[in-house]
């Protein structure tokens, strides 16, 4: 039986042109094979097409896990907006992008009033801060490489979408990440960081799983 390819693929913070493409690039590279797309978080903020980008993802079933840019969306809707606890500063996903996060949904100049579709952000609310794979069991997949919480775990929640540690378990898993932008990608150890940078003018890159090939596409929005 063949086993089936997952394409993996990080920050990609409302880079929609970019995004497509690099899934052109992998149609290509795989020449039709099938493939599974799997996103490791800030789907939203900073680039232009955070709409076109969730809801993409939410009309595909895209398995996705929680970034810190999700995490600082939902807070504000259900949080902040609401007058209730926050984790975070009043304001701050709005100064990290949220704003052009909001003006895609809306096509209009932010104001105070503008807010995500509900489901939009229930969607991001229930996104997992880890995606394991049936077939893979050795494969971690999260934003910052610390999405797997367990009883024995250094780490937290909040930490499983903001921690900037490379330092990991050794515990025989290969755990793909990103969150913190760099300018290669690794492939040869056990902890595989695929962020390069796409927001900030970078490139957005896709690592294909079990091959560990690297495919990438300089930013075009």
């Amino acid at each position: 039986m063949t086993q089936p390819i997952y394409v993996l693929v990080s920050d990609l913070h409302g880079m929609w042109y970019t995004l497509q493409a690099l899934l052109a690039k992998v149609d290509e590279h795989l020449k039709g094979a099938p493939y599974q797309v799997i996103c490791l978080g800030d789907l939203v903020d900073r680039g232009p097409y955070s709409r076109q980008v969730v809801e993409w993802a939410m009309a595909n079933k895209i398995p996705t896990a929680q970034g810190n840019h999700e995490h600082l969306c939902v807070d504000y809707h259900l949080n902040q907006l609401a007058g209730k606890k926050s984790d975070y500063q009043e304001g701050i996903w709005l100064m990290n992008g949220g704003i052009k996060c909001l003006t895609s949904w809306t096509g209009k100049p932010f104001e105070r009033r503008s807010r995500l579709p509900r489901a939009a952000v229930a969607w991001m609310a229930a996104l997992p801060l880890c995606i394991q794979l049936p077939e893979y069991p050795e494969l971690c997949l999260s934003h910052t490489g610390h999405g797997l919480i367990t009883k024995d775990s250094q780490h937290t929640a909040f930490d499983a979408v903001w921690s900037r540690s490379t330092e990991f378990p050794k515990d025989g898993l290969t755990r793909v990440y990103g969150h913190t932008p760099i300018k290669r990608i690794d492939t040869s150890g056990d902890a595989i960081c695929i962020d390069t940078g796409a927001a900030y003018g970078g490139r957005l890159s896709t690592l294909l799983w079990p091959s560990r090939h690297v495919i990438d596409q300089v930013a075009i929005d």
